[in-house]
């Protein structure tokens, strides 16, 4: 792939305007890559506004048909590669699925562009260390892995070609009292109602069983087992915090996720009608205003389904007490059934999400379901996990243009490896 080759200008997709001022600016220009999951697409972006508050934007492949050359265009508003002067200085991508991305922005930049790759948070496989076909360089200038996982660890590989890397604790996040202070404010006048009632408890409910990870095909509707499985959980789940609102003369709110089981809809909303509640409909409800943001300003206490990461993250970035609802086989207080091999073998969430709970539990950040109500919980400090990150990189960023602008050393003089951000 070659900067000098000029094709014809593609229709620029929606929102993809220039860039509001160009490389150079105080901040730099950060890119941040569209990927199919929103959660890890919010995340990076969460750690963009921590980097460049004003110059971010998010890029879709989708828009260019997967071309790297007409994204480069497209996104710049050059009419040809060799035309264009405002590369992103920063490129977050993920890990070797989306590398082909950052590897050709940076080369169509000629190394302008540092290309940092963040590793999935729950898959336990470090992807930057495993090269493409035959492209002997590293697919990332920086790596961002997370403590929770046995991949973070720096392999011998790594330390060899001197990649920047950061080990981080805490998932970033996009909430931050500034947004929960604005969505308070502009909450619906379904939400407003309820703010007489204390406490409130928000329900964030993902996917509550991966059929397709976990049971290995993606229609889970069509198995009896796994079907009552789900409704078993979900009821457990909802007559538990309804039951603790109605002793508390509170009030619950409810809201679903793309990955939630709609089938249920009706029977979330059924066994909420003892107490004041919102029930917010993923399903039923696209295109309408999601009081996502405002029913966490808004909770006392946030319940979530712990199968999803980043609405985990989420709740923990409120700063409010967080319990997670683990999936089970079976109801308090009944025998177990005699469930199929493979669903008895198998966990109801990610080993991967499993560590990442421990963790945070360990920190005093996360809580059993058995304390919900307590009020006397003691929390730490709120730990903005983007900022942490952005700095890392911004740290990182320095030095490689640093490097850059460096003479080149004379030939024969070994190079000095690169300065790893990952505490030791």
């Amino acid at each position: 792939m070659s900067p000098a080759r000029s094709p014809s200008k593609p229709r620029s997709p929606a929102g993809s305007l220039r860039p509001p001022t160009p490389s150079g600016a105080d901040e730099p220009c950060v890119w941040v890559l569209k990927t199919s999951s929103a959660g890890d697409t919010n995340n990076r972006l969460a750690i963009a506004r921590a980097i460049a508050p004003h110059h971010h934007r998010l890029v879709s492949p989708k828009d260019v048909r997967h071309d790297v050359e007409q994204m480069a265009l497209a996104y710049t508003g050059a009419a040809r590669l060799d035309q264009v002067t405002n590369w992103p200085d920063i490129f977050l991508i993920c890990e070797q699925e989306t590398s082909k991305y950052g590897r050709g922005i940076k080369e169509l930049s000629a190394g302008h562009t540092f290309v940092v790759g963040m590793q999935t948070p729950d898959i336990d496989n470090n992807d930057f260390d495993n090269n493409v076909g035959d492209y002997t360089d590293y697919q990332t200038d920086m790596q961002v892995v997370w403590s929770h996982l046995k991949t973070a660890a720096p392999t011998p590989q790594a330390r060899n070609h001197g990649l920047f890397r950061h080990q981080a604790d805490t998932l970033p996040s996009p909430i931050t009292p500034e947004l929960l202070s604005d969505a308070a404010d502009k909450a619906p006048a379904s939400l407003q109602q309820l703010r007489g009632k204390r406490p409130i408890y928000a329900v964030l409910i993902g996917g509550l069983i991966d059929s397709e990870h976990r049971f290995h095909h993606s229609n889970w509707y069509d198995y009896a087992d796994e079907k009552q499985l789900v409704r078993d959980n979900l009821t457990a789940l909802i007559d538990q915090v309804a039951a603790q609102a109605a002793k508390d003369n509170g009030a619950v709110v409810v809201t679903t996720s793309h990955r939630s089981p709609h089938q249920f809809s009706a029977l979330i909303s059924d066994r909420l009608t003892a107490v004041p509640h919102v029930f917010y409909d993923w399903s039923q409800k696209r295109g309408s205003q999601n009081p996502y943001h405002a029913m966490l300003a808004l909770a006392d206490q946030i319940v979530v389904t712990s199968d999803s990461l980043s609405m985990t993250a989420d709740a923990l970035a409120t700063g409010k007490p967080v319990f997670s609802f683990l999936a089970q086989e079976k109801r308090a207080g009944e025998q177990p059934r005699k469930l199929p091999a493979r669903l008895r073998q198998t966990a109801m969430i990610k080993p991967e999400t499993a560590c990442y709970l421990s963790a945070q539990a360990a920190q005093g950040r996360g809580f059993p379901m058995a304390q919900l109500g307590n009020r006397r919980l003691k929390i730490p400090p709120r730990v903005d996990g983007a900022k942490t990150i952005a700095e890392a990189i911004t740290q990182a960023h320095g030095a490689y243009r640093y490097e850059r602008a460096a003479p080149r050393q004379t030939i024969g003089t070994p190079m000095a490896p690169r300065r790893s951000t990952t505490r030791p």
